[in-house]
């Protein structure tokens, strides 16, 4: 009879029945004193669902002047009804009689005062359709305020009312408050709230008590999972109403609250224990907010808790003082961030000196602190013991806080042993990341960096760690390995998944590591700025036999796996020894030398042998360095050698005022044959740079760019062992740049043929000298101009021909370029007609 028939809906057929209107009769109908029936029978009935009337085909109301509606609750349905009569209902309200499948109608009449009203009239009046598309709408994205108010003002009962999603954007003041209450007495299947960039005011949610508007006990949002709120302006408060007998949050999982400047709360008589879906909490930007919940526990040692949060977030809250004012516990909490909240000082039972009670955080896995100015310490000990499960900790920007970890010092057990990350930043005050120099802390640790913690003057190092980067800490002066030792084992440390350690500006640090140790698995070192580091690695021996001469790396050291060197700004006179074990350094990839002041010499011919895999070498402002191979002692090369540099492709050069020779050289076996891009640039003293004899070597070379070498006179140069017939070639050259180069005459300056089969780009900017590219014949079937500003090219058929031309008409070129650079002169104004027809 019914598909759907609760309490109340029991109580209807009860009284038709007793009326003699049972509803398998088909058909109702009404004298004056049945409205009171309705008024009186139904009042206690509060729907959830709607009363459908399965079996009804007629229903005939007449002469009731005090008949607004067939029903008070929410929706009557009626999918069969087939005749409809209406007369002299006067105050008949709109769909007051509820939804109809308007196909089954047969018949409707609807008379008032003895006038007859059109059928289509009839039906719009009396019934709401049951096909209406907000009827069976079960996700709402609305963006526009003036059509909100259209929906509501076209408000059928049925609407919205299998609302599951809603995402309202662009909506503000009275209009979205209102569509919000007739949403939360009518959407019971809400389980998405999504509003952004809305106006609100005091109050988004009409949640009145449900005695102020209706009998019963109904609550709001007892399906709601997901609630995020972005950039709603005025909103002081949630809620009208957040009692315990109004919300029923009990399926809440996901709260996210973000720019909303004016909220100071979210909860205020809300208990706690009701929150027990809850699994993610956010909260940024909000300027007034100062507590997630206002309510005062009573002082009974109760304990509350948050049996599913996990996720709590907490950013650019500039007032806010603490999560709750009482004791509570998050036994799944395992993401926690606080940043940017200067007057927090406790969480809930935390203090000052601690902001964490690791009874309270049993399964914490992350935590994030960042600008947090009245934090002294992070973790007590007594929460040091408690966090068995903490696997990363982020501490930035706290100004007052001077340690991390608090720990009492007859402490012999093992803490945070699950602890892979460790990150501080910004830190003035740090003196110590842990007060008591244990070998016990942290020994799983994998992740190591350390910024700006200018006070902090040592730091303890697990032989865990997998990357350790190190910065901007002027007072640091040694690196303490955290490991317990046995007597005898001192040189047998071995950092076993070390692969990258990064160190910079670090003025006092005297030694890396201060011992000897073995880094198997080590690829990537770069130091900078640490003045008074004089080694890698500690080895008293290697420092008393050689107490003047400073070798970086001690020739003990096995770094088999290295892949990437960089060193700035360090006085070190020497970086190999010529001893190291046979597996050392045969991986290094690239090297990149920069400001080192102290530098005689880059390569040696003991070392060469091993950079096999090398790819690039980048040597930028040593001041003393004048070579960069170094092959005087070549006789001493393994005879079997058949290649050397096999695998460089780049090598640039810069500002390196002293050198005079890229190698001292020419060595006796095929050098850098898979060299490609050469790059020289302010290198004051460079004469000359490739013999006749050494180009064979550059086949597989594409670009060569020479620029602000005072110095250069000729590209290639002749030597002993070249054959003056033989044609220079150079196969693979797409581009050449030759820029401010005073001294350059020639590339070079013997009749020989140069073959350029692939150059397509060519710049010659700045080389008065140069009257003309080589002496002799030059090929270069795809080249087409050459620049002679970055705009501006020149071509007359050939190279030789073109830069003859641009010697004997260089005023002319300075004229482009300082057009080309002057915002006065209109680009592309000819300066004279006839000279720069040569122009491209």
């Amino acid at each position: 009879m019914l598909n759907r028939m609760p309490y109340h809906v029991g109580i209807a057929d009860r009284e038709l029945r007793r009326m003699g209107m049972g509803m398998r009769m088909g058909m109702a109908m009404m004298e004056d004193n049945a409205v009171e029936f309705w008024r009186i029978g139904l009042r206690k009935c509060i729907p959830t669902n709607a009363i459908e009337f399965a079996e009804m085909k007629k229903v005939h109301l007449e002469e009731l002047p005090n008949l607004r509606s067939f029903y008070l609750g929410d929706m009557v349905e009626w999918p069969f009804l087939e005749n409809v009569i209406v007369k002299n209902c006067p105050n008949f309200k709109k769909f007051g009689l509820g939804k109809i499948n308007k196909s089954q109608l047969k018949s409707v009449l609807m008379v008032e005062n003895e006038v007859q009203i059109d059928i289509d009239t009839k039906v719009a009046h009396l019934f709401e359709s049951s096909d209406d598309e907000l009827s069976n709408i079960t996700k709402y994205n609305i963006d526009d305020g003036e059509e909100l108010n259209e929906k509501i003002d076209n408000l059928q009962p049925s609407h919205f009312t299998k609302l599951e999603v809603l995402r309202a954007k662009n909506c503000h003041g009275p209009i979205l408050r209102d569509f919000l209450y007739i949403l939360i007495s009518r959407s019971h299947q809400l389980e998405v709230i999504n509003i952004e960039q809305c106006y609100s005011l005091h109050y988004l949610f009409h949640t009145a008590k449900p005695s102020e508007e209706r009998d019963g006990d109904g609550i709001y949002f007892t399906r709601l999972k997901e609630l995020k709120l972005t950039n709603i302006d005025g909103m002081e408060r949630i809620w009208r109403n957040d009692g315990p007998e109004t919300l029923g949050l009990g399926n809440l999982q996901i709260l996210h609250i973000k720019d909303c400047h004016f909220l100071t709360h979210i909860f205020c008589w809300y208990p706690v224990e009701k929150l027990h879906q809850l699994k993610e909490l956010v909260i940024e930007s909000c300027g007034a907010f100062i507590s997630v919940f206002i309510l005062i526990f009573n002082d009974d040692g109760s304990t509350r808790n948050f049996p599913l949060l996990s996720k709590v977030k907490f950013k650019y809250l500039p007032k806010f003082t603490y999560f709750c004012d009482g004791h509570l516990e998050f036994p799944s909490l395992k993401y926690l961030t606080i940043e940017r909240c200067p007057l927090l000082t406790k969480f809930t039972t935390g203090h000052a000196i601690s902001i964490i009670d690791g009874k309270s955080f049993p399964e914490l896995n992350e935590i994030v602190f960042n600008n947090n100015d009245n934090f002294v310490c992070v973790f007590s000990f007594e929460a040091l013991q408690e966090l068995k499960n903490l696997k990363k900790v982020s501490v930035n920007h706290c100004k007052e806080l001077k340690t991390i970890f608090k720990v009492n010092e007859s402490c012999s057990t093992p803490l945070l042993q699950q602890l892979h990350e460790l990150i501080l930043s910004h830190l003035p005050m740090l003196t110590q990341i842990i007060n008591n120099e244990i070998s016990r802390l942290y020994p799983n640790l994998k992740i190591l960096q350390v910024k700006q913690c200018k006070s902090l003057n040592w730091l303890p190092v697990p032989l865990t760690l997998t990357n350790m980067k190190i910065s901007d800490c002027e007072a640091l002066e040694r690196i303490m390995i955290i490991e317990e030792e046995e007597e005898g084992t001192r040189e047998k440390f071995i950092f076993r998944e070390l692969k990258s350690v990064s160190l910079e500006n670090l003025p006092k640090l005297s030694i890396v590591f201060p011992s000897i140790f073995k880094f198997p698995s080590l690829e990537t070192l770069k130091i900078a700025n640490c003045y008074a580091t004089r080694s890698f690695v500690e080895d008293s021996k290697a420092f008393a036999e050689s107490s003047t001469t400073n070798y970086f790396f001690p020739n003990s050291l096995l770094l088999d796996k290295l892949k990437e060197f960089h060193m700035m700004n360090m006085h070190v006179e020497k970086l190999w020894h010529h001893g190291y074990p046979s597996e050392s350094f045969c991986g290094l990839e690239n090297l990149c030398l920069t400001n080192n002041n102290k530098l005689l010499s880059v390569i040696s011919s003991s070392m060469i042998m091993r950079f096999k895999k090398l790819r690039k070498i980048t040597l930028d402002k040593c001041e003393l360095l004048t070579e960069v191979f170094n092959f005087e002692d070549d006789d001493n090369l393994d005879n079997n050698i058949q290649e050397i540099l096999p695998q460089l492709q780049v090598i640039a050069l810069i500002e390196l005022m002293q050198l005079k020779y890229v190698w001292n050289k020419e060595p006796q076996v095929p050098l850098c044959l898979n060299l490609e891009s050469l790059y020289i640039v302010h290198c004051g003293s460079l004469k000359k740079l490739f013999s006749v004899s050494s180009v064979k070597n550059l086949g597989k070379l594409k670009i060569l760019r020479l620029c602000n070498c005072e110095e250069i006179e000729e590209i290639i140069y002749s030597d002993i062992n070249e054959d003056g017939k033989v044609p220079i070639i150079f196969p693979q050259l797409e581009c050449l740049v030759l820029k401010d180069l005073p001294k350059l005459v020639n590339f070079y300056k013997k009749s020989i043929t140069l073959n350029w089969p692939e150059l397509k780009t060519v710049r010659v900017i700045n080389i008065p000298n140069m009257k003309t590219f080589s002496n002799g014949t030059v090929v270069t079937p795809f080249l087409r101009s050459i620049y002679v500003t970055f705009v501006k090219k020149v071509w007359l058929g050939s190279l030789n021909h073109s830069i003859s031309y641009m010697h004997h008409n260089s005023e002319l070129i300075k004229m482009h370029k300082t057009k080309e650079e002057g915002s006065e002169v209109e680009k592309g104004k000819e300066i004279d007609q006839h000279a720069t027809s040569y122009f491209v």
